[in-house]
């Protein structure tokens, strides 16, 4: 293969990982241990996503690749310290790997997480050495043309409240209607509605996808006109999503956008105490509120607050390392009678403390680290484009305020590791 050939290949692929990045067609399997009490749990289910295929395709062609880096890596004395340090940081990485994974209760489902992640841990790779990347043709334009069967599946679902099915269906689409159990809805003057879901498991993982898109459409693009266009159907497509968490991040962005116009201010060092804001919320509410769950009347509100409080149960039992990765929903029936009776087969609704309490202080120490270094990166080379993914890298972080997704459900995970990505990289054209 010529490397002409070998480079056009990688760019089809990656930007057709990014078209189908909505997507969640995909086969499940369901051996025992993917269930609790003989209940299926989704994120337990070990599943091939056709994006995991396009992804594996980009490994495979990259290989060659790495192995001379590696080799080029090993030939320089001069880098010396560098490779030392580097080695260093690994030989930490696997060591608290190899703890967290001893300490799973469950470990085929850590093992499953860890695979995820080092899915992830490629793709920003990837995109932090690949010189050939070029943000709007292979990220944006791609990502924007996604959108062109994520909106219109989601407004047919609104419409007649029930699913397209069909050719849908190679897209990820679930079938459903209004009087599926367990859908989610909404309520207009008493009457009530299904949320959309176009191809997406959840409205509110739906909602987060737009959102950053819309954020990333910030970037200087031509014709404006279509650029505008685009970001008032995306803003009404986050309103029909009926995700209140969704709408005030979009506030807050406007408010930051309006503020950065008028005044002149140190945008790394506001990113950086947003972060450190994020961290402390998090942290905070579920102590704020433990007290107050028993009496609490709305629902899913209530439900919050468990998850919260069941985290901080299961830091007691190990700090430092957490009860193992993707073994929060495994604990939670232990916790039941603590309680109240009340659990819920689902990840606490909150980034921070899902990693808090599965991999413990190191492992929330180890996640701060990146993102502050991401950050700090963002305005070494600083430029129009830097400036948007860290407000989206912080949208997304805000957004894991009161979710979950991006570290569990397969479209936001890959988009959360392609901004982390390029946040890392040194040069964004």
């Amino acid at each position: 293969m010529t490397n002409r050939l070998h480079d056009k290949l990688q760019k089809i692929i990656f930007q057709s990982l990014v078209f189908f990045l909505p997507s969640q067609f995909g086969k499940h399997f369901w051996p025992d241990w993917s269930k609790i009490y003989g209940i299926r749990v989704d994120y337990f289910s070990p599943t091939i996503y056709f994006t995991d295929i396009l992804v594996l395709l980009l490994f495979a062609l990259t290989i060659p690749g790495i192995l001379q880096y590696i080799k080029r890596l090993h030939n320089r004395k001069k880098r010396k310290f560098s490779m030392n340090k580097r080695l260093v940081l690994i030989s930490l990485a696997v060591i608290f790997i190899c703890i967290n994974f001893s300490i799973s209760a469950n470990k085929w489902i850590a093992l499953l997480k860890w695979g995820k992640l080092l899915e992830i841990y490629f793709i920003v790779i990837y995109i932090i050495t690949d010189k050939k990347i070029r943000f709007k043709n292979w990220i944006l334009y791609p990502a924007v043309a996604s959108l062109i069967y994520v909106i219109p599946l989601m407004v047919y679902q609104l419409v007649f409240q029930k699913s397209l099915n069909g050719w849908a269906y190679l897209l990820g689409e679930r079938r459903m209607s209004f009087y599926t159990i367990g859908i989610s809805k909404f309520n207009i003057l008493g009457k009530y509605f299904m949320r959309p879901y176009s191809t997406f498991s959840h409205p509110n993982s739906l909602s987060g996808y737009l959102v950053v898109i819309y954020v990333l459409l910030f970037t200087k693009t031509k014709p404006i006109c279509c650029v505008r266009a685009l970001r008032a159907l995306l803003l009404v497509a986050v309103i029909l999503t009926a995700s209140l968490n969704a709408v005030l991040v979009l506030i807050m962005v406007f408010i930051y956008l309006i503020l950065k116009k008028r005044f002149s201010f140190n945008e790394k060092k506001i990113f950086t105490i947003w972060f450190f804001l994020i961290l402390l919320l998090s942290i905070l509410h579920p102590a704020l509120l433990k007290d107050r769950f028993s009496v609490m009347n709305n629902e899913s509100i209530r439900n919050r607050v468990v998850l919260g409080v069941s985290a901080y149960k299961m830091l007691e039992e190990n700090p430092l390392f957490g009860v193992g990765l993707n073994n929060f929903i495994y604990f939670l029936p232990r916790l039941a009678e603590e309680n109240n009776g009340v659990w819920i087969l689902q990840p606490v609704h909150n980034m921070v403390l899902l990693i808090f309490a599965e991999l413990g202080i190191f492992g929330l120490l180890f996640f701060s680290v990146i993102i502050i270094r991401a950050i700090k990166n963002n305005y070494v080379y600083k430029n129009n484009i830097s400036m948007n993914l860290t407000l989206a890298l912080v949208s997304i972080l805000t957004l894991g305020l009161l979710d979950h997704y991006f570290l569990t459900l397969q479209q936001n995970q890959l988009l959360f590791g392609i901004i982390l990505g390029l946040t890392y990289r040194k040069n964004l054209v």
